[in-house]
């Protein structure tokens, strides 16, 4: 009989918790013998409770001991982890100071790359790349240790109960990804898993991050697969409908942001009767220790941005736009002061837009006759609007030929020296806005999402709302917290408050 580990350790970001329910359920129900490994307050940090305060801790608990007990009675097997502190560990990391972030990244246990997990997650929470990492130490020392930990744990779980799959959920941070690569060190099946474009769906890849490319793209050519190779029209009926939903903002799926309320004025050229160039940044944070989306060619984006700008060839040739994306509005202050050095240094050569300006993007890429992209999804919209597109950075649409992907600088700048590029086929781009409209994602079966947007099992919220007395006690837990800076590392410290 397959046995199937479940890993649950957001339990308060309800959506993602809401699937790791519903893949217990439906693994039960196929008649697996399901393990539901959750956290009962041993994780130093995890991304609904970085700094590990114990108020957030006890509701993180309460939400998981409510699922166990009316949700997954008689379906799993519960098991909780236990403490992730190793003074071994600790001490070996008494002799190691992390002064980069790239630094951070490189360091390794065995073959995990724990550096990377926790600079994910350190980026992800600062939405930054260039803070001082020296002021993090503590913090960098505590993750890498619980990460380790995990790693270590977790292949004496999976070993002890005769684990044959694991899912976990995202599998890019310290408190989730050291599972995953204990899964495939012992040859066993592993999924990463997170929700759906659509709402009450969700999906998983067999790899060890959800956003891994190759994964990705994969899906894509599935779905491509599956539609016949003469439906052309029938791919372009939905790949309309998707660009001009993104167009309009009025996608609608768990983690999307719509940036349309940032395009309400109208982009003017300048009349100098020389070409269009637009360059479209993205958020440098978002992929940052994820090495399968480096550019090949630079650094960093920025870094090729200043770089291509400031050519003395191209600055000739075209007139150059530079959109910055508007989500850099909610980057970290180092961040953003490096953006305004790389605009300060290509002012002169190119008229810059910034995150916070209202410039309609759409505008931009109608006026341009070249559009370059870093991998935001704006790069293939601009292909399926009829425009060559340059794309310098990896995105999952890279490989569906309506994109030109230059591997150096020097065939960049070949690309860019005839104004007379010529746009690729746009049937790539159909292929991609037909996936996001009809992605391979799983339909809620034994949950339900409502028309109230929230989770339910049997009629009843898996969310219910908790008693005064439950909330008062929390915010009682983080207040001595806040006020006696009282850190909980054991879990049984937290499960001893019920």
């Amino acid at each position: 009989m397959s046995r199937t580990l479940i890993y649950s350790h957001v339990p308060l970001w309800i959506a993602h918790h809401a699937e790791a329910l519903e893949l217990s359920l439906e693994r039960a129900a196929a008649g697996e013998t399901v393990y539901f490994l959750s956290c009962d307050g041993a994780l130093h940090s995890c991304p609904a409770n970085p700094t590990h305060n114990p108020g957030v801790c006890y509701k993180c608990v309460r939400q998981t001991r409510y699922s166990i007990h009316k949700i997954l009675p008689n379906q799993c097997i519960n098991i909780y982890l236990d403490s992730l502190s190793d003074l071994k560990i600790r001490k070996q990391l008494d002799k190691c100071r992390f002064d980069t972030l790239e630094q951070l990244s490189a360091y390794k246990y065995q073959d995990l790359p724990v550096g990377e997990l926790v600079a994910s997650q350190l980026v992800d929470e600062l939405r930054d790349v260039f803070f001082p990492l020296h002021a993090l130490q503590k913090r960098v020392k505590s993750d890498i240790e619980m990460a380790i930990s995990l790693y270590n744990q977790g292949t004496k779980i999976l070993q002890m109960y005769s684990i044959n799959r694991v899912f976990v959920w995202n599998g890019r941070r310290p408190s989730d990804g050291p599972l995953l690569y204990a899964a495939r060190d012992l040859g066993l099946e592993y999924y990463s898993y997170i929700s759906g474009v659509k709402k009450g769906t969700y999906y998983f890849v067999p790899a060890l991050k959800i956003h891994d490319i190759d994964a990705q793209k994969l899906l894509v050519d599935r779905s491509s697969n599956n539609c016949n190779k003469d439906c052309r029209a029938t791919i372009k009926i939905a790949a309309n409908e998707f660009y001009r939903r993104q167009r309009r903002g009025s996608l609608q799926y768990l983690g999307y942001e719509s940036f349309h309320q940032s395009h309400q004025k109208s982009f003017e050229a300048s009349s100098d009767g020389r070409p269009i160039l637009s360059i479209f940044t993205s958020s440098y944070w978002e992929y940052f220790a994820m090495p399968d989306y480096l550019s090949p060619i630079y650094k960093n984006h920025y870094d090729g941005l200043k770089q291509i700008v400031q050519d003395l060839d191209l600055s000739d040739k075209w007139s150059v736009y530079v959109r910055w994306h508007p989500n850099l509005i909610n980057c970290g202050p180092y961040e953003r002061r490096f953006i305004d050095e790389v605009i300060a240094s290509t002012s002169e050569a190119a008229r810059h837009y910034l995150p916070e300006d209202l410039v309609n993007s759409y505008d931009i890429v109608m006026a341009s006759d070249v559009v370059l992209t870093f991998g935001s999804t704006i790069g293939i919209e601009a292909a399926y609007y009829g425009k060559p597109s340059i794309l310098l950075g990896r995105a999952i649409y890279e490989d569906l030929g309506s994109c030109y992907v230059p591997t150096t600088h020097d065939e960049l700048m070949e690309l860019l020296s005839t104004s007379e590029l010529r746009p690729k086929d746009k049937i790539g781009s159909y292929i991609f806005g037909r996936y996001m409209m009809h992605p391979n994602t799983l339909a809620f079966r034994h949950l339900l999402f409502n028309s109230k947007n929230e989770f339910t099992y049997n009629s009843q919220s898996i969310s219910p709302c908790q008693s005064t007395s439950s909330v008062l006690m929390q915010k009682f837990i983080s207040f001595v917290y806040l006020a006696f800076g009282m850190r909980v590392q054991s879990p049984r410290n937290i499960a001893s408050l019920f």
